[in-house]
């Protein structure tokens, strides 16, 4: 397995809900190999933070996993 934890800050000045955390895979060539994504269980309100974690189950994918990109949207 192949796993990213991190936190996610509303940086806005509104709360946020039905947020979506998104994380892409690349390999050795930045290919994508995988994409996976997340939602998160609260709406976050201004200046707070909440953490995250996404799992590549895939064996022979999570092997394969160089870099990643994570992005984080929400209504």
């Amino acid at each position: 397995h192949y796993q990213v934890t991190g936190q996610v800050k509303n940086i806005g000045d509104k709360i946020v809900e039905q947020i979506k955390v998104v994380a892409t895979f690349y390999d050795g060539k930045d290919r994508i190999i995988e994409v996976v994504h997340t939602y998160l269980e609260n709406p976050l309100p201004p200046g707070d933070e909440t953490e995250f974690e996404i799992t590549v189950v895939d064996e022979p994918v999570s092997k394969r996993i160089e870099t990643f990109h994570i992005q984080a949207v929400g209504l």
